[in-house]
């Protein structure tokens, strides 16, 4: 394959073999796909990437890939076009530049919705598809741990009304299905209903992140509505917000997982469960990072 300078066949070659559907972001697909290319030719910059997408000779690949400058749906049709993406992997790729360029909370969700539709639809395993709607509403994880309450039942009607916010007994028996289908959940003789049968939930590679993103983007939802809804002896939402140097990253993370292991282990203390609560842990960045400037310290005298 020439990699100096690729046409539209040669880029059809090498997205056949690399999915869009494969990536969370599409700044990580087009990303894998520059540096493909540049593994096999050290010479190619992101200008030739840039020209070879028929934008121009210019930088703009660098800055788009790199988070600064927004990439646009027009922008993102031609790049589709070049990269040779059809059908549902070319719908994947610019649904995802939809969720990302999305100012409004509401077009995100719809572009977050739309996303794991064209996912579902990409992927060719049964199981997968059923993992991916697993994850796609959050009453589904609500219920395959309400069902580890002692006094739980597997009736449709007694489940949706214990969920917070309330489902229908539809929704109910369809996870319930779903929780069947995916082996989570199976019929306990000893308490005569379906009860969980396996203690982790893990997922396959290729809906991992995705599944993830749908997940916590739900809870956070309805963290914000508890906020309201339910009583203060119900619920403990707080925050702190710190200035720390970027380094200290690695170390946030190891305590915030140090604090999943003891609720975890929290739980595992009681037997004696009467209700499923929801702990979300999140740590953003309020700013962007920014350097000491030496050159503008006075020195003292």
């Amino acid at each position: 394959m020439r990699w100096s300078q690729l046409n539209k066949l040669e880029y059809k070659k090498l997205t056949e073999k690399v999915k869009a559907s494969s990536f969370t972001d599409y700044r990580s697909y087009l990303n894998f796909i520059y540096e493909t290319i540049k593994a096999n030719n050290s010479a190619y910059s992101f200008i030739k990437f840039t020209e070879d997408l028929g934008l121009g000779s210019s930088n703009l690949m660098y800055h788009y890939l790199k988070g600064k400058r927004p990439l646009t749906i027009k922008t993102a049709r031609k790049i589709a076009t070049a990269l040779g993406l059809m059908g549902l992997e070319r719908k994947y790729f610019l649904t995802q530049v939809e969720y990302q360029i999305a100012k409004k909370n509401e077009q995100r969700q719809q572009s977050f919705q739309k996303l794991l539709e064209t996912k579902a639809s990409c992927l060719s395993g049964q199981f997968d598809k059923n993992q991916l709607e697993f994850f796609k509403h959050w009453y589904h994880i609500a219920i395959f741990e309400l069902l580890r309450l002692e006094g739980a039942k597997d009736d449709p009607n007694w489940i949706a009304k214990q969920l917070k916010p309330n489902i229908s007994a539809q929704k109910a028996e369809e996870s319930l299905k779903l929780l069947e289908k995916l082996q989570m959940i199976s019929f306990d003789e000893s308490r005569n209903r379906l009860y969980p049968s396996v203690t982790n939930i893990s997922t396959g590679r290729e809906i991992r992140g995705l599944v993830f993103k749908s997940c916590h983007n739900q809870m956070i939802g309805l963290a914000a509505k508890a906020l309201s809804s339910e009583k203060a002896t119900s619920r403990d939402i707080s925050g702190v917000t710190l200035s720390l140097p970027t380094e200290a990253w690695e170390e946030l993370k190891e305590l915030t997982s140090e604090f999943r292991q003891k609720l975890l282990q929290l739980a595992d203390k009681h037997t004696n469960k009467q209700e499923i609560v929801q702990v979300n842990i999140q740590a953003f960045s309020l700013s962007e990072k920014t350097t000491k400037d030496l050159s503008s310290q006075r020195k003292d005298k």
